[in-house]
């Protein structure tokens, strides 16, 4: 499993946010969401929830 970065940044697009937006919403540290970027088959589940509850989708969407 890994997790879909893409549909992460085009969430983030739609509703106009950054990388610190989105670290900001989600309680997660920018540096995580880079590494989410650089390696997103490595990722803790709470990570992905925090971050799919700050933009409002399902946590099972953003993972494959």
């Amino acid at each position: 499993m890994k997790i879909k970065m893409r549909k992460i940044r085009e969430e983030c697009n739609r509703i106009g946010w950054g990388v610190k937006r989105l670290a900001t919403e989600s309680g997660v540290s920018r540096q995580t969401i880079y590494n989410l970027w650089e390696t997103p088959e490595k990722f803790n589940p709470d990570t992905i929830n925090k971050i799919a509850k700050a933009l409002d989708v399902d946590p099972k969407d953003l993972i494959t």
